[in-house]
C-alpha cells in the first residue's frame, strides 16, 4: 500500500512542477488574477478543499492504476497469444 502510495505522489510533484514553470511563463494580468483568485481561496479557506481533493485524487490513482494497469497487461497477453495462434494457423495454410 505504502508502494502504490508512492507512486501516486510522484505525479503530483511533476504536477507542482508544471504548475511552478507555468507561473513563471504568465503574463502580469493572469499572474495577478490567479494570485487574487488564490488568496480569496485562503481567506475562506477552500484552499485546504482543494488541496484535500488533489491528495485524494492522488492516492486513488496511487491505488487504483496499478491495479487498472495489471489487468490491461493480462488481457492484452491474452489477446497477444491468440494472436500468435491466429498467424501460425495462417502460416501452416499457406506452406501447405
Amino acid at each position: 500500500m505504502v508502494g502504490f502510495f508512492i507512486w501516486g505522489l510522484a505525479g503530483f510533484w511533476d504536477r507542482v512542477k508544471r504548475k511552478i514553470d507555468f507561473e513563471e511563463n504568465q503574463s502580469s494580468q493572469s499572474a495577478m488574477k490567479n494570485a487574487l483568485r488564490e488568496r480569496e481561496m485562503e481567506r475562506d479557506g477552500s484552499i485546504f478543499i482543494v488541496w484535500g481533493l488533489k491528495l485524494v485524487w492522488v492516492i486513488i490513482r496511487g491505488v487504483f492504476f496499478p491495479i487498472f494497469y495489471i489487468i490491461f497487461m493480462i488481457r492484452g497477453e491474452k489477446e497477444i497469444k491468440e494472436q500468435i495462434e491466429q498467424t501460425q494457423e495462417l502460416k501452416a495454410t499457406l506452406e501447405s
